[in-house]
């Protein structure tokens, strides 16, 4: 749990300094809030790609002999995303 926070910061900081680096490009151009609506975006999509695939990374480190028993997918409406791409 703590990596994944540390990558979600890491998102962050990433897209932030993107948009930085892209806000010199043009002269100063972009709004003072295009920063911290990437960083967020990019903390969201972090955040909902680890969700998407906690599944699937679980099971490949399981022990040799474990097996999952049974898989739910389910596409509920707090999180709209899994309308197109269900959980596993």
């Amino acid at each position: 749990m703590l990596l994944e926070l540390m990558a979600a910061f890491a998102a962050g900081l990433g897209a932030a300094g993107l948009v930085l680096m892209a806000n010199f490009m043009t002269g100063g151009r972009l709004p003072r809030w295009s920063m911290p609506v990437a960083a967020g975006g990019a903390m969201i999509g972090m955040a909902i790609s680890s969700e998407m695939t906690w599944a699937a990374r679980t099971a490949d480190g399981l022990p040799e002999g474990v097996a999952v028993a049974e898989t739910v997918s389910a596409s509920v409406w707090y999180r709209p995303w899994t309308y197109v791409w269900p959980q596993a």
